[in-house]
């Protein structure tokens, strides 16, 4: 919550707006139509976005958040990292 964007009141969660467990494959037919980019392409002003990495993958790594960074950075939407520095590194002993 440190990480919360001062007088932001709402919040979408990509992880939930999709069911991760099942075939999601029709949700995800067309970049343009798929959740994230919807969310994103919907997001009322100023809007911003924040990405929060886990011990398991770097985000540079997972192609949709690079893809949601691109589409936030396109539409000019802020980007506030959360999180610990070292979870954002492909070589976490280097970074911690």
């Amino acid at each position: 919550l440190n990480s919360w964007p001062p007088g932001a009141k709402h919040a979408y969660c990509c992880m939930l707006s999709n069911p991760q467990n099942l075939d999601i494959g029709s949700l995800l037919c067309s970049i343009e139509t798929s959740p994230f980019n919807v969310a994103l392409e919907q997001m009322p002003k100023p809007g911003c976005m924040v990405m929060i990495p886990t011990t398991n993958t770097p985000i540079h790594d997972r192609l949709w958040c690079v893809f949601e960074a691109h589409v936030a950075v396109k539409k000019g939407i802020p980007i506030v990292l959360a999180g610990a520095r070292k979870d954002l590194a492909v070589d976490r002993d280097a970074a911690a």
